[in-house]
């Protein structure tokens, strides 16, 4: 019986055994944006935490099954000067981190650009492995999900999830946060959008 490598197969040429893993990946990272989108606690000791820190929890969490699960090692599809980029971002931040009045806060958010990357250098992995369709499907949900949140509370709906100050935010806690992010999902909208083959585009 022969095996087949992921690492170095071609992009669909996969056993059964083989493959579950990297769709499992795929799903927990796109699940994982979802959630963050959606969670929040319905009190903290400031409004914007109380948005902030399960987001951050759940990226964290998301990324680390990911990675588990695809085990991107080598990484395919990541070019090297994206790979140099992210490593000297990597640096910067921490040495910014170091550097800060709060180093506490700091830290947490160089975490933060830290698993950002470990997410892209994952999504870049199973993308050139053939879930790239999962993952844009994945992103344009939470990208409208999100959206529909700050246009519930704009619109009357009331939530203990939804932002106190700064509204209309929804689950983000800050409308500009919810803003941004709903422009970022523009593009990834449209092109799931025009690249669907059917009126219906199942995950």
């Amino acid at each position: 019986m022969t095996t087949i490598d992921i690492a170095d197969s071609p992009t669909l040429d996969f056993t059964a055994a083989a493959r579950w893993p990297v769709r499992a990946a795929a799903h927990v990272l796109g699940a994982g944006l979802l959630i963050a989108v959606l969670i929040a606690l319905p009190a903290a000791p400031s409004d914007l935490d109380r948005h902030q820190l399960p987001k951050e929890l759940a990226v964290h969490l998301a990324t680390f099954l990911a990675v588990a699960l695809a085990r991107p090692w080598p990484a395919r599809g990541l070019r090297p000067a994206i790979a140099w980029s992210a490593a000297l971002l990597v640096v910067a931040a921490l040495v910014s981190a170091v550097l800060a009045t709060n180093i506490w806060l700091a830290m947490r958010a160089w975490s933060l650009v830290v698993t950002g990357i470990v997410a892209l250098v994952t999504a870049r992995h199973l993308a050139s492995l053939g879930e790239a369709p999962t993952l844009f499907r994945w992103c344009c949900g939470a990208g409208i999900a999100g959206a529909a949140t700050g246009l519930a509370q704009a619109y009357g709906l009331d939530s203990p999830l939804f932002a106190a100050t700064r509204l209309p935010g929804g689950t983000f806690g800050n409308r500009n946060f919810m803003a941004h992010f709903a422009a970022l999902s523009l593009p990834v909208i449209a092109y799931v959008t025009f690249s669907a083959r059917s009126r219906w585009v199942w995950i």
